[in-house]
């Protein structure tokens, strides 16, 4: 039985050719074709295509010193291969008006010129090359079939980008955890002396379990209470994870259906600012994948789209995303320290076992005043060590995937009235729980 998927190259030859000749390598070639063909190519699968065509002496003449068996595609055979006199397996056509096609040598450095001068738009590949051991340029351009002075443009591109490779003077290439980045936040609204912040975390914006109208809600509520600062601790968006194949629980598809659809939902208030890091589903959905930096990504959508209340902030890494907020600086004895977290842990039995040992592992000097964490989509309030600990719940009901875990979300937001005069840290909290609607029990077959 054939596959449908497979591609059949009949009557394709000859552009695959010309496209090749072009190029700076393979792989760039078959990326053109993809879009061309309206069909995934990859490096390999054109490659062999065109090796086979070459056997059977398919190739348009004059051609053949295009198609070889390296790396580097200028570099093969120089001469036409004997045709074998077997079956022809692949459906190519015998006779092919040859297409006019490009075989100077020099054609090959032209076209890395060209290619090194043009802007990189995907990052994935270097940085999935690093991520998987590339350590100097000369290996970087082995893995992506280039040569080593566009390989030596796509790092740049990509670090201009906002991606955490780090390029030494020896032409090393590493990944290495950014600096931390403190975000100072200014003018937030006080009842008194009491600094007002609002908190909402793990929206999950894409689910079909996402509440959606409560966003909204809480957002207002906050608002219409004079706050005027909205903290999210991670996982705004649902992204491209599927737990166990549930892709039916998701509402929205992709990156940019998803924030438009987030921006939609937040609501546009005069002075409210929303500020936020990622959590895992944007890591593992867009970071850990095609090495999006998610954070950078949705602020830039934001601001393209005319919404200059929301900001990004935080030391994105592989495992965890973390922000540092300075609220009311400058004043060492109003001043707030705050700090957003997403890490990846797993609920325990305890609420809050996991938060407690997130505060055990703040070294001596790093702890804030406050520490914000989402992820486990429950809720819990406590002061450790010197910190005040709110475990941020979440804005999505319970889905298959939670019901098949045993885990029963808590649903909400909190309002949170902070005083610090350099001896007394005051922190009054508000917990506006919400109730999902219940569940309608009714029978399927109606005798």
């Amino acid at each position: 039985m054939s596959n449908p998927r497979r591609f059949v190259w009949q009557g394709h030859i000859p552009r695959a050719v010309e496209v090749l000749s072009q190029c700076a390598s393979a792989a760039e070639a078959a990326e053109i074709l993809s879009d061309e063909l309206k069909h995934p190519i990859t490096r390999k699968g054109l490659l062999s295509a065109l090796k086979r065509a070459k056997e059977f002496g398919e190739i348009p003449t004059g051609a053949e010193g295009i198609v070889g068996t390296c790396r580097q595609p200028g570099s093969g055979l120089t001469a036409p291969l004997t045709p074998k006199r077997r079956n022809n397996p692949w459906g190519f056509a015998s006779a092919q008006a040859p297409a006019p096609v490009s075989t100077a040598a020099s054609s090959f450095s032209a076209a890395e010129n060209i290619a090194a001068a043009a802007p990189v738009d995907d990052h994935a590949a270097i940085v999935r090359a690093v991520q998987k051991g590339a350590r100097t340029i000369a290996q970087l351009a082995d893995v992506l079939d280039c040569s080593p002075k566009r390989a030596q443009h796509q790092v740049d591109a990509a670090i201009a980008a906002g991606h955490t490779i780090v390029l030494d003077a020896a032409g090393g290439l590493a990944f290495e955890l950014p600096p931390t980045e403190v975000q100072a936040v200014r003018n937030v609204p006080r009842d008194g002396d009491w600094t007002m912040l609002a908190v909402m975390s793990d929206l999950h914006v894409g689910s079909k379990h996402c509440l959606e109208e409560e966003i909204t809600r809480f957002a207002e509520f906050a608002y219409g209470e004079g706050f005027r600062h909205i903290l999210i601790p991670g996982d705004l968006c649902e992204g491209d994870l599927r737990h166990h194949g549930f892709k039916h629980e998701v509402r929205y598809h992709g990156f940019d259906e998803q924030v438009d659809n987030l921006l939609r939902i937040l609501p546009v208030l005069p002075g409210l600012e929303y500020r936020c890091c990622v959590g895992n589903h944007e890591i593992n959905s867009y970071w850990k994948t095609i090495g999006m930096r998610p954070d950078l990504a949705i602020q830039i959508k934001a601001h393209e789209a005319g919404r200059h209340d929301f900001f990004a902030t935080g030391a994105m890494t592989k495992a965890m995303e973390s922000a540092y907020l300075l609220v009311n600086p400058g004043d060492p004895e109003t001043e707030i320290k705050v700090e957003l977290s997403h890490t990846d842990d797993k609920k325990t039995y305890a609420i809050s076992y996991s938060l407690q040992k997130h505060v055990e592992a703040i070294q001596p000097g790093a702890k804030p005043h406050l520490l914000l964490k989402g992820h486990l989509h429950s809720h819990s309030f406590f002061d450790l060590r010197g910190i005040v600990c709110v475990q941020a719940a979440c804005f999505k009901s319970q889905g298959t995937w939670e019901r098949q875990k045993r885990m029963s979300p808590q649903v909400g937001g909190i309002l949170l009235w902070l005083k610090h005069d350099g001896i007394y840290f005051d922190c009054k909290h508000y917990w506006k729980a919400v109730r999902p609607k219940p569940q309608i029990w009714e029978p399927v077959n109606k005798y």
